[in-house]
């Protein structure tokens, strides 16, 4: 238990650290929605996320649908996905919706 608390604590503190610099990199987001992580810092990365680039997906997350700073929106290699959901209409600020 102590070895992940303090793997658990380097993540924060190197995120802490770099999350103004590396707010576009998906996997920051990712890694830190399915830690054992504080809250604030999950929502000041995703308050300040405005790009998000995904592959090979089947449906979108939900996780994804809080995203409202979001402007930039890629799928690229998502050949199972077939539909958009309605959800989508949650991304207020997105202006760029990028489908390959």
């Amino acid at each position: 238990m102590h070895d992940q608390l303090q793997d658990m604590n380097f993540m924060i503190t190197k995120v802490e650290a770099k999350y103004k610099k590396i707010l576009k990199h998906l996997f920051v987001c990712m890694v830190l929605l399915y830690s054992w992580t504080d809250y604030f810092i999950v929502v000041k990365i995703i308050i300040y996320l405005t790009k998000l680039k995904y592959s090979n997906l089947t449906s979108l997350l939900n996780e994804l649908y809080n995203l409202t700073s979001l402007i930039i929106l890629i799928l690229f290699w998502c050949l199972s996905l077939t539909s958009l959901p309605n959800e989508l209409g949650n991304f207020i600020s997105l202006t760029t919706l990028k489908i390959s």
